[in-house]
């Protein structure tokens, strides 16, 4: 009887033990997407929704996201992560995220257009594939990132738009160069006025209520959070309202085209 005792003490230590071991991420819910965070580490990774309903509408992957007081740098899209997300109408990937898994959006039937960031680096197979809505594929790389054949399931239908003086590269590049049309993006061209976030070349009351619609997230547009950033701080809070005030007082009702805050 003792030497069972023994043994179940022993067997109970070895649980405690190792079963800490095992756990080695924390889910994470913030701004309606789920998170893996590496307990162990410092990054994190978006996951599949881990409610009983899928991702659905306009959303926003967070740059980095915070658990027992820790931040992650959320790094990746995990395999499968938006699988099957038919209500998903557009998503916004930060700069932050360097891999895209595989299978990570197929199936998003509802998506009609996509950026991939210059931070990515690898895109797994079928990422894209069965989203036969997606008209618009941009991606800020002046090199190809190297994909499959079924990276994306009809690229003949979509239009790529790449950085200026790449699109030789893509032209030439395995399966990007089968889009129905590879398109440059001129850096040259004039950035949105800040505070004039409907652009109508001025600032006034309409942008103030649309830069509270930009904070409150029912606009996500990419322009109209860059105009509606007034500040330049790098984000969109209640103290843009108040620079884009300054902007209308110091128009003065001349009538002349708004130029950029920060010049």
């Amino acid at each position: 009887m003792r030497k069972k005792y023994i043994i179940k003490r022993a067997l109970y230590l070895i649980l405690i033990l190792v079963f800490p071991l095992t756990v080695k991420a924390v889910h994470v819910k913030k701004d309606g997407l789920w998170y893996d965070a590496d307990i162990y580490g410092s990054t994190a990774r978006v996951i599949m929704s881990q409610e009983d309903k899928d991702y659905s509408g306009s959303l926003s992957i967070c740059s980095s996201v915070i658990c027992r007081s820790k931040s992650y740098r959320v790094t990746s899209i995990d395999v499968s992560a938006f699988s099957g997300c038919s209500g998903l109408t557009s998503i916004i990937i930060p700069s932050s995220v360097t891999s895209i898994g595989r299978r990570a959006f197929n199936g998003c039937s509802g998506l009609t257009s996509i950026t991939i960031p210059n931070s990515v680096t690898t895109i797994g197979d079928c990422a894209f594939q069965s989203c036969y809505r997606l008209t618009s594929v941009t991606i800020d790389k002046d090199m190809p990132i190297s994909i499959c054949s079924d990276t994306f399931s009809e690229p003949v239908n979509a239009t790529l738009y790449v950085p200026y003086g790449s699109k030789p590269a893509y032209e030439a590049a395995a399966y990007w160069k089968e889009f129905k049309e590879i398109i440059e993006i001129d850096d040259s061209q004039e950035q949105p006025a800040k505070g004039d976030v409907n652009g109508d070349g001025k600032a006034s009351i309409t942008d103030i209520v649309l830069i509270i619609d930009v904070i409150a997230g029912t606009i996500t547009d990419a322009d109209q959070v860059a105009a509606a950033d007034v500040n330049g701080d790098g984000s969109v809070s209640i103290t843009d309202c108040v620079a884009a005030i300054d902007l209308i007082a110091a128009q003065s009702g001349a009538g002349s085209r708004m130029t950029n805050v920060n010049e």
